[in-house]
């Protein structure tokens, strides 16, 4: 247990002494983050009257096919039967959202 308890401390100590190097005035590049941005996209899953939303990362196009991540909560919705969920009825995509340049693929 000791042992353990040396590890999570040690490891601890290293993270903060990591992320204590980053400083105010540490800042992503503009390009980088106009990229980032580009690549979020806010996902609206719905099934029936039950909806939610949430958000994802555009990863790239295979062919005609393009690929998102996200969490897996953000397209499952409840079933109304306990705590059972399945994956949504209508999955809506929505790029470069809040801007005048938004667009939205539905499933």
């Amino acid at each position: 247990m000791r042992s353990l308890l040396t590890r999570v401390v040690a490891l601890t100590w290293i993270t903060l002494s990591l992320a204590g190097s980053l400083v105010a005035q540490d800042v992503i590049p503009t390009a980088t983050l106009q990229k980032l941005k580009q690549a979020t996209v806010l996902i609206r899953a719905q099934t029936g009257d039950v909806g939610k939303s949430g958000t994802g990362f555009f990863l790239g196009w295979i062919g005609n096919t393009g690929y998102l991540a996200t969490n897996a909560h953000v397209i499952r919705v409840p079933t109304g039967s306990g705590n059972e969920v399945r994956i949504a009825e209508a999955i809506h995509v929505v790029f470069d959202s809040g801007t005048s340049d938004e667009r939205e693929v539905r499933t």
